[in-house]
């Protein structure tokens, strides 16, 4: 399956289940759990919905529920339709005061509680919104989301059919990389987001659950959740592969790319992924965002790891080079932004 094919079948699955969802049957009460362990009964099927976490409204609107979305974040921007909703702020810079004055006793919000915040979830609890903990932090975890969100907004039919849809796919990943792996054909790869310093995905992450899934191993496999390496330790390690966070799928922030900083540091010449021209950047939206699109970011993780077997790698289009020096500079103040962005 194309890296093209699969966010137009995306696509398509969405507005097959709005449709789906817009004849709701009669509403029987539900009590679900979320994942802070609240236990949570929707009396009435909720006719307004606020996401608080761009993984949440991806899932929301991919369930069919979005024609019934009021308010989301700044970073909320797929679908399309995402990003004509009212923004009520950032993670931590939510704005109680206007998610107030939205809700009613039939609106429901879903939220991540590392990012948006323990103090916030209590306010708005506080003030009588029904909040819903959803945080995504492995594929396990998304599973979960879809049917914890779908069962809330009753679309509980189209988060079974996406989930079964989601799973047939990573199995189809998975067997098409068994004999790989069997064979010792496992590159090491390091996922990284921001240089001064190097900050990477290590154990306990979802970039490390996704590079094991498409056939591969997490160079800093060590390093417990997201954390430092020093160049030392990078060049010892060696990865035969590198992916870099990007913003938008030419690999660039503001003509700006992190991939190229790694290629003009000549104190990284020496890394195989270097001189083998094995350095990618991926759009950090897609791959790491724990919702509905994972099947987009292991197709193109799949292809960047065992091209023998999927297919070649996606193209990037080259990003606007300026002297290494302010690219450096600049990348290791951009991973401050990148940083909060990396699990939505």
């Amino acid at each position: 399956m194309t890296r093209a094919v699969i966010p137009a079948l995306i696509v398509i699955l969405t507005a097959g289940l709005l449709i789906g969802g817009a004849a709701a049957a009669e509403w029987t009460p539900v009590t679900v759990t979320d994942t802070d362990g609240n236990q949570i009964t929707i009396s009435e099927q909720p006719d307004k919905i606020i996401s608080l976490a761009p993984a949440c409204t991806e899932i929301i609107y991919a369930v069919g529920a979005g024609d019934r979305v009021i308010g989301d974040t700044d970073y909320c921007n797929y679908p399309e339709a995402a990003k004509h909703v009212e923004k009520i702020g950032g993670f931590s810079t939510i704005s109680n005061e206007r998610i107030i004055t939205l809700c009613d006793e039939n609106t429901v919000i879903f939220a991540n509680p590392k990012n948006n915040g323990k103090e916030t979830i209590d306010y708005l609890k506080e003030h009588g919104c029904t909040v819903i903990a959803a945080d995504i932090r492995s594929v396990d975890d998304i599973y979960t989301a879809i049917d914890l969100i779908g069962t809330t907004v009753g679309c509980k039919e189209n988060a079974d059919k996406l989930n079964r849809e989601i799973k047939a796919s990573i199995d189809r990943i998975s067997a098409k990389v068994a004999d790989a792996k069997a064979s010792g054909n496992v590159p090491t790869v390091m996922h990284i987001i921001q240089t001064n310093p190097y900050y990477v995905s290590g154990k306990n992450t979802f970039q490390d659950e996704l590079i094991t899934i498409a056939g591969g191993r997490n160079a800093f496999s060590d390093v417990d959740g997201w954390g430092t390496v020093t160049l030392e330790r990078l060049l010892v390690t060696d990865p035969d592969i590198i992916i870099t966070d990007a913003v938008n799928d030419s690999g660039s922030f503001n003509n700006i790319s992190l991939a190229d900083a790694i290629k003009n540091e000549p104190r990284l010449a020496a890394l195989s992924a270097v001189k083998n021209n094995k350095v990618y950047s991926i759009n950090q939206d897609i791959f790491n965002r724990g919702g509905p699109r994972i099947v987009e970011a292991l197709d193109m993780l799949a292809k960047i790891l065992h091209p023998e077997i999927f297919g070649a790698a996606p193209t990037q289009t080259p990003a606007k080079t300026p002297g290494f020096g302010a690219v450096s500079v600049l990348c290791g103040v951009l991973g401050a932004a990148l940083l909060l962005r990396r699990k939505e």
